[in-house]
C-alpha cells in the first residue's frame, strides 16, 4: 500500500510535455466518438442543455474536477496500476489493468444500489456501461502514456462536463432535480 501511495503522489506531481498532451487529446477524441457512437445506437441519452444558472454550472465544472474525476482516477488508475519501472515486480500487469477497468465499471451499478437508487435506471444499462467502460479505457491509455494522472483526470471531467450540462446528467444537487434525462427506448 505504501509503494502505491507514493506512486499516486509522484503521478499527481508528474506532468506531461506537449506531445504527450496531443496524443492524450487524441485519445479523447477518440473516446468521444466511440461514446456518441454509442449513445446514437443506444438511443441512451438525448440531447439537453443544463437549466441551471451560470454561476450554479460554474460551480459544477469546478466540482467535477475532484470529483468524480480525481478521486476516482486516483483510486482506479493511481492506486491500482503501477507504473512501468514497477511492473516486473507485479505477478500481471495486465491483470491488473484489467482488475481497474472491471472495478471501475462495476463501481456504477454498485453506486446505484447502495446510494443513488434514483441513477438504477440509467447505471444498470449495458449502453451506459459501455460507454464507463470506454471511458475507463481512455484515461487508462491515457494515464499509461503520461505516466500522470492529469491526462485521465482530463477525460474524466470533460465526458462529466458534457454529460451534465448538455445530456440531462445529474447536477449534484444544484438543481430541482437529480434525476437524468433519458430518452425512451
Amino acid at each position: 500500500m505504501e509503494a502505491a501511495l507514493v506512486r499516486l503522489k509522484a503521478d499527481l506531481f508528474s506532468f506531461p510535455d506537449f506531445k504527450t498532451w496531443l496524443v492524450c487529446f487524441g485519445i479523447l477524441a477518440v473516446y468521444a466518438l466511440m461514446a456518441f457512437e454509442i449513445n446514437r445506437r443506444s438511443g441512451l441519452f438525448t440531447l439537453k442543455r443544463s437549466s441551471l444558472p451560470y454561476p450554479k454550472r460554474f460551480s459544477l465544472v469546478l466540482i467535477a474536477i475532484f470529483s468524480p474525476s480525481l478521486l476516482e482516477e486516483s483510486l482506479y488508475r493511481g492506486l491500482l496500476i503501477p507504473r512501468f519501472s514497477e511492473m516486473f515486480a507485479q505477478p500481471s500487469y495486465a491483470a491488473l489493468i484489467g482488475l481497474s477497468l472491471f472495478l471501475y465499471v462495476a463501481a456504477h451499478p454498485l453506486i446505484a444500489w447502495l446510494i443513488w437508487p434514483w441513477s438504477r435506471q440509467i447505471f444498470y444499462r449495458p449502453a451506459f456501461l459501455a460507454i464507463v467502460f470506454v471511458l475507463g479505457l481512455a484515461c487508462t491509455l491515457a494515464y499509461l502514456i503520461s505516466h500522470s494522472l492529469w491526462p485521465a483526470v482530463l477525460i474524466h471531467w470533460f465526458t462529466i462536463v458534457v454529460w451534465k450540462l448538455f445530456y440531462g446528467g445529474p447536477d449534484f444537487g444544484f438543481g430541482k432535480s437529480e434525476k437524468p434525462v433519458l430518452s425512451t427506448p
